[in-house]
């Protein structure tokens, strides 16, 4: 029971810190994004700055949504009734609202979309949070950040991969807790991950579909 008990808390450790740092690197780059294109604009009321202020807005209820449902989650009564928790349906909006001025998101997915466990699910959002959340955090604007969603018969490959920016924000090692955890929920829903420095930095998930039914 004890070891059920410290799994489960160090799963919910892991999304919250998914869900605040992703969510906070996100706010602060559409936050410096909007600043400068309202400095650079003639009119401080650009529809550029509105549609930024707009995200950062965004982010922060959806922030506000994933920590209600992680408080619901370890008991508390007067928490907000448990939301949906994210998957890959749910990459296009994440891709969306991290997008800025400085940073430039394409999502791409080729293949027809399979089912996935609940745990595969939840890790393919998660591959795709904590890549982008580095590349946010770590490389230096502009950048441009490729996503891909690829289906196959039996496995969806994840990749995430950046251009390298004008060079690296802080540090080249990006082995973190959110990396560190990452891998551990990836293998934990029976995939691989995969993390290498090419002119920018590549993440790939490799995990496995549902057999039909």
């Amino acid at each position: 029971m004890q070891h059920a008990v410290s799994e489960e808390r160090a799963r919910i450790s892991r999304d919250l810190h998914d869900v605040v740092s992703h969510s906070l690197t996100v706010m602060i780059a559409q936050a410096e994004a909007a600043r400068v294109v309202a400095g650079s604009s003639v009119s401080r009321n650009s529809p550029e700055a509105d549609a930024a202020f707009e995200r950062v807005a965004e982010t922060g209820r959806e922030a506000m949504r994933g920590l209600r449902s992680m408080i619901h989650t370890l008991g508390d009564p007067d928490a907000s009734p448990l939301a949906p928790v994210s998957g890959v349906d749910a990459i296009a909006g994440l891709v969306e609202h991290a997008n800025s001025a400085e940073h430039t998101i394409d999502l791409t997915v080729r293949g027809d979309p399979r089912r996935l466990a609940p745990d595969a699910d939840l890790a393919s959002f998660r591959v795709v949070q904590e890549a982008v959340t580095n590349a946010i955090r770590h490389v230096r604007p502009p950048t441009r950040i490729d996503v891909g969603v690829e289906w196959h018969a039996a496995e969806v490959v994840i990749t995430v991969s950046d251009d390298g920016g004008r060079g690296s924000l802080h540090r080249d090692d990006l082995n973190g807790t959110g990396l560190i955890g990452l891998v551990e929920r990836v293998r934990r829903a029976g995939g691989v991950l995969d993390v290498r420095k090419e002119h920018g930095w590549r993440v790939r998930a490799i995990l496995p579909v549902e057999e039909p039914s």
